[in-house]
């Protein structure tokens, strides 16, 4: 069989190694070798899985995967469903916003997590504004009732406000620095959604 040439480059942009690959999947390094050497194609979580960890599209690494799903009438952009984000692995965000080339957008509360579990975040925004992508971000105002209000139905008591609050000073930098680029002067202004009428603060980088 051929040897997956893709699979065998995308290794080595990222500078991993057969064992490497195959802890980060789940398999061990003789699965990964044969993944390469003879072209042996993986089921499709597994594959998913190491195209997440190769910062790479599915369909590159093994594009018979996808014209498999697409004969049996599968929708090719599906490729996982996590039922909460505690489930969607992290490597999944980082490729998310490391990928993404037009535009980035966050909605969340606080989503302090993305700092907690990749202190790189901010200046992969500021990397990613400063190439030209669009980067948008809204976070909950700790000082609006209603965000009071979301910790009492979730049961969180004060805890939201304070997650904000640490979101807000993870943000904070981008906003005081002397960026090349325009900076929207709607910056840290509150505004409000017109779906749930959550109050925001509301970051523009570009």
């Amino acid at each position: 069989m051929a040897v997956n040439e893709r699979l065998r480059a995308a290794l080595v942009r990222v500078g991993l190694t057969y064992q490497d690959l195959a802890e980060a999947v789940e398999v061990d390094a003789k699965t990964v070798e044969r993944w390469v050497s003879t072209g042996r194609t993986p089921h499709r979580a597994k594959a998913h899985r190491a195209a997440i960890v190769l910062r790479e599209d599915l369909s590159h690494l093994w594009p018979s995967i996808e014209r498999g799903r697409r004969r049996r009438g599968a929708h090719p952009d599906l490729v996982a469903v996590h039922p909460t984000r505690a489930d969607a692995p992290f490597d999944l965000w980082r490729a998310l916003f490391e990928k993404a080339e037009r535009e980035i957008g966050v909605l969340v509360y606080a989503g302090a997590f993305l700092h907690e579990q990749w202190p790189g975040f901010t200046d992969v925004l500021r990397g990613k504004a400063g190439s030209g992508c669009r980067v948008r971000i809204l976070l909950g105002d700790p000082d609006a009732p209603i965000i009071g209000e979301r910790g009492r139905e979730e049961r969180y008591g004060d805890g939201i406000e304070s997650r904000c609050r640490v979101a807000l000073m993870h943000y904070a930098p981008l906003l005081h620095e002397q960026l090349s680029i325009p900076v929207d002067r709607c910056v840290m202004q509150l505004a409000a959604d017109s779906v749930g009428r959550r109050v925001v603060r509301r970051v523009c980088l570009s």
